[in-house]
């Protein structure tokens, strides 16, 4: 991972997992406060899991206590105590939820989504946008956006509007 801490040196490398079993590190997320990272660690047999690491340093702590096969890219809730993320299990995927407090049990904000899509959290902490539509941080209520032209959208800074 080139994601450098405040002293210029990495804040997570190969060489904190068991040698030989990290092919890649992807999407990094800092947290709202920048004090910590989740990021993916794709292993050499092809699963995904979200890590989280200190910006200070110390050992990388699994997200969640789940076994999927694949945990992809999210976004934090805005006060940092959550993340969002779609995981792949059993070939289904799922939009999840999870504590950021490492090696907690997500739950399942909308099952069976049709792709695997970057969620992003609204800076109000109201909406997640997800696809073409927003969902409720509990999951019990969506918006449909339409087709905007893209799959992938940010919210504003004030989080009014957002951008495909």
């Amino acid at each position: 991972m080139d994601a450098y801490g405040q002293f210029g040196r990495p804040l997570v490398t190969a060489q904190h997992f068991p040698p030989g079993t990290t092919q890649w590190f992807l999407a990094p997320a800092l947290s709202p406060d920048a004090e910590r990272v989740i990021y993916s660690r794709i292993e050499n047999k092809s699963t995904g899991r979200l890590w989280i690491s200190s910006v200070h340093g110390g050992n990388p702590i699994p997200l969640t206590n789940e076994a999927a096969l694949v945990e992809q890219a999210g976004s934090w809730s805005p006060d940092g105590g959550w993340f969002v993320y779609v995981a792949v299990k059993n070939g289904r995927l799922d939009l999840m939820k999870v504590r950021t407090v490492g090696e907690a049990a997500p739950s399942i904000l909308k099952g069976g989504v049709i792709c695997c899509l970057i969620p992003s959290w609204s800076p109000a902490g109201d909406w997640i946008a997800h696809g073409q539509e927003l969902i409720s941080p509990d999951g019990k209520t969506t918006r449909p956006l339409g087709n905007r032209g893209s799959p992938y959208y940010m919210f504003s800074a004030d989080g009014n509007s957002f951008m495909a």
